[in-house]
């Protein structure tokens, strides 16, 4: 429901761009010629590898000191109130003294969360969650962990994108013939070490080969001719 009143022009304002899910490739879809920001992942819990994945990559990268959590202590949060009373955003909820706090709640779900592993075999699936407790109703329940898993989201994006492959980069060499033949090329005409561009590249090299054959090829005998 988010994800379709992204770009829905009813939910929209006047002048806002219309979001919508990123176009992957090799996979068709029909919002991929739709005008507007295509940046929204669509991230399936219901899939045991993108869950897996994901997990294991956030504890991995809190173990690589890749993810950090900032410092919390009270002279931090006197600065982050003071600072959002002088830029006027002590009435809004996301303030900055808001996000101080919802990052401590984060690290009590970080702390919180139980691995456990349920079937046997091939068909075993891991699953991150948080320990069954007493509601005040009195039934059996679970705490929250949407922090968590908001975490487990944005990191999954996050180590997708600064794990890209490279795209390779193929330089254009040379240029048309009526350039060759007038001499505005100035330009390397050849890829490789320096003595090979310098010396004529590959052409070069076979003109001065046949040559050097001709001089060091012996004469036929008498007997030969």
């Amino acid at each position: 429901a988010v994800c379709e009143a992204l770009h829905d022009p009813d939910k929209c304002g006047e002048g806002e761009v219309l979001i919508w899910p990123v176009v992957e490739e090799g996979k068709s879809q029909d919002s991929d010629d739709q005008a507007g920001l295509h940046i929204i992942e669509v991230c399936q819990f219901a899939r045991q590898d993108w869950t897996s994945s994901a997990n294991h990559g956030l504890r991995k990268d809190m173990e690589d000191k890749v993810l950090l959590f900032p410092q919390f202590d009270n002279i931090s949060l006197a600065l982050s109130a003071a600072q959002d009373e002088r830029e006027g955003r002590s009435s809004l909820y996301d303030s900055l003294e808001d996000c101080v706090m919802e990052i401590e709640e984060l690290k009590n779900e970080l702390a919180c969360i139980v691995m456990t592993r349920t079937g046997t075999g091939i068909n075993c699936r891991d699953r991150w969650d948080t320990p069954e407790t007493k509601l005040a109703s009195g039934r059996k329940g679970r705490l929250r962990k949407d922090r968590y898993s908001a975490l487990v989201m944005a990191n999954m994006i996050a180590r997708q994108m600064a794990r890209q492959t490279p795209t390779p980069e193929y330089p254009v060499i040379g240029g048309a013939t009526k350039e060759l033949c007038h001499g505005a090329m100035n330009g390397p005409m050849y890829m490789g070490p320096d003595w090979f561009v310098r010396d004529g590249g590959f052409f070069a090299g076979i003109g001065i080969g046949r040559r050097a054959e001709q001089e060091y090829r012996p004469s036929r005998s008498r007997y030969e001719r």
